[in-house]
């Protein structure tokens, strides 16, 4: 046998091995959390609400240091978004918690800012008053304390007069006062007239 052939033969050997039923796939690299069917079958609604949890501390302390893989931060949404519907203040305060950490820790997040905003526009008027310091840093953390407001520029401003009287009687009023300035400091161009005058007055 020439040593081509052996080479032949050796190649294809070798993918006869990789490629056999059952080889284990490529692992993912060290620095991206990849969301598997293992994973978003513990965070999703089929598990108890303690095995939930406790995949959700989990991730939100990953999800903080390392990249989502592409796509995953959507998975992780479609897994955990109906804990934010819950009567349980602690299915709903967990799930708020990992979407902090996820717009803290994770740079790319593309549609999943408009989605996350969304969310928290359109169930302001009726979220229960003890999910507002969550709430409010996720909103934090979504605009990078203000400076970023891609995506939902022309909402940013409206919706902040809409929940300034809240914000205002609340404990966060230094982190809300700096969410303002930098806002108007990066984003005025964005922001109609009567809205900065709104905000600042």
């Amino acid at each position: 046998m020439g040593s081509r052939d052996r080479d032949t033969k050796s190649l294809h050997d070798k993918l006869k091995v990789f490629f056999k039923k059952g080889a284990t796939a490529p692992l993912a690299a060290a620095n991206e959390l990849v969301v598997g069917a293992e994973l978003a079958r513990d965070l999703g609604p089929e598990s108890p609400l303690h095995r939930r949890l406790r995949a959700i501390k989990e991730v939100g302390e990953k999800v903080l240091h390392i990249r989502v893989q592409d796509g995953g931060v959507e998975k992780i949404w479609s897994c955990i978004r109906d804990l934010l519907e819950e009567p349980n203040s602690e299915g709903r305060h967990a799930a708020l918690g990992l979407l902090r950490c996820i717009a803290e820790g994770q740079t790319d997040l593309l549609i999943m800012r408009t989605i996350l905003f969304q969310y928290l526009q359109r169930t302001h008027s009726t979220h229960p008053p003890e999910d507002y310091q969550l709430r409010f840093k996720l909103l934090y953390a979504l605009t990078n304390t203000g400076k970023d407001i891609k995506c939902f520029e022309e909402l940013i401003g409206p919706f902040l007069l809409e929940w300034l009287p809240q914000l205002q009687a609340a404990p966060h009023i230094v982190e809300f006062v700096n969410l303002i300035i930098n806002i108007v400091k990066f984003n005025a161009a964005y922001l109609d007239e009567d809205i900065v005058h709104g905000i600042v007055k």
